[in-house]
């Protein structure tokens, strides 16, 4: 068997096709027995695929992959690592009545991501495909994330004035009466709490 080549030839085009390496018109498809090793997620993941659909030369050999065969890769990786494929994706997005920028937002990530997803363009990571199978079977997720949109960056008391973060002294020093370093071994001077301008510090009721 010949070196693959990367070459990519239109599946659009009718076999025989003529051959980029020998010239002659004897490129037909067929199906082999393929090792593939693709890096996703930041790893290499080596499987094997039973029948993976190849443009061959039928006279000298080489091998073409194409859009199609991409595709077959990308299917047969996202089952050896247990991934949603693209038809799963569009049915569970269908099924929880929300369209893919909708989706997107409640995700935390751009549309044209998912777009991708659809295609087989690209492939999800791990972490966000079970945050997806999450959102498609709890509708408690779906609600959660999709208000994480609403909540203010300021959160408020019932009486409408900014929340109050209490700060032990059992936990922390504040420098000054009370002072001391506590079981985080760190100490809170004067100056480090003047430039906190987003906490209001008080001292916890004993």
């Amino acid at each position: 068997m010949s070196k693959q080549s990367s070459s990519v030839q239109s599946k659009a085009k009718p076999y025989p096709r003529r051959c980029a390496v020998c010239g002659e018109v004897s490129v037909a498809k067929c199906h082999i027995r393929y090792k593939a090793e693709v890096r996703h997620d930041g790893k290499l993941h080596t499987f094997s695929i039973a029948s993976l659909g190849i443009d061959q030369c039928e006279r000298c050999g080489e091998q073409f992959f194409t859009a199609s065969t991409d595709e077959e890769i990308n299917l047969a990786l996202r089952s050896h690592l247990g991934l949603l494929p693209p038809n799963e994706i569009r049915a569970g997005i269908a099924l929880c009545d929300v369209n893919q920028k909708e989706f997107a937002q409640h995700l935390g990530i751009a549309a044209e991501t998912v777009s991708r997803w659809l295609t087989g363009a690209s492939i999800q990571t791990r972490s966000l495909d079970k945050l997806m199978r999450l959102y498609f079977t709890m509708p408690n997720v779906r609600v959660a994330l999709s208000n994480l949109e609403a909540v203010p960056v300021e959160h408020q008391t019932s009486a409408g004035s900014p929340a109050k973060i209490e700060v032990r002294e059992s936990c922390v020093g504040i420098s000054g009466e009370n002072s001391g370093p506590g079981p985080f071994r760190r100490i809170f001077t004067q100056a480090t709490i003047a430039r906190s301008e987003s906490f209001l510090l008080i001292a916890a009721d004993h």
